[in-house]
């Protein structure tokens, strides 16, 4: 349940983000990025690991290895929220027309 409900708040917190940046809001890093997807092809590794070795896949995903991606995608979307809050996105200015 815990799960369901970080997933779900993260999937809001990245239709968030990507508005946010397509505004004109701050990028992630690209050092933020590399770590995010080294870590992503990190668990990838564990999965194909886990079937080289011919453990039960199904168990290992489903009891560690998909818990943990929710948690890295939280953790990303956490920080993400924390670079919307220091650096909010410059309220536009009006058009006045040429008089």
């Amino acid at each position: 349940m815990f799960a369901l409900v970080v997933l779900v708040l993260s999937i809001i917190g990245a239709v968030a983000d990507w508005q946010y940046v397509r505004a004109g809001g701050k990028k992630s890093a690209r050092r933020e990025r590399l770590l995010f997807f080294g870590i992503v092809l990190i668990v990838i590794a564990a999965i194909a690991i886990t079937e080289f070795v011919g453990a039960d896949p199904y168990g290992i995903l489903g009891f560690t290895i998909v818990p943990l991606f929710v948690c890295l995608f939280g953790a990303w979307e956490l920080g993400r929220w924390r670079t919307r809050l220091k650096n909010p996105l410059q309220p536009k200015e009006a058009a006045v027309p040429n008089q």
